[in-house]
């Protein structure tokens, strides 16, 4: 999984990196148990390893994502969109937004 992330050919940006692999660790399940915990953290490591800022309360909003993730309500494409607007709006007043929201969500920006 790590090998196919490195390929900038098919993983250009940030965003589909990390979309391909949280979408892979929840839906291809590389280890017996504890798959989505896995992807959750991840997510979070890799968005620390890159010095990405995100937003605030992440874990609660993965622990909501990785599960519809899961259902098949969220595809790699919007999870890539939800991924690139994570960072985006670190930067806004979001405190309450729903995950499905962050693929059209305009926030108050803070001061």
């Amino acid at each position: 999984m790590l090998e196919h992330i490195k390929n900038d050919d098919y993983y250009p940006t940030f965003e589909s990196k990390m979309a391909h692999l949280f979408f892979s660790c929840v839906k291809f399940h590389p280890f017996p148990d504890g798959n989505k915990r896995t992807a959750v953290y991840l997510c979070m490591h890799f968005f620390f390893i890159n010095e990405k800022e995100i937003i605030d309360k992440l874990e609660e909003k993965l622990e909501k994502l990785v599960l519809d993730v899961a259902e098949d309500k969220i595809s790699k494409d919007e999870l890539r969109t939800i991924f690139k607007n994570f960072s985006v709006k670190a930067n806004q007043k979001c405190e309450d937004i729903h995950i499905t929201q962050l693929l059209t969500s305009d926030c108050e920006t803070r001061e």
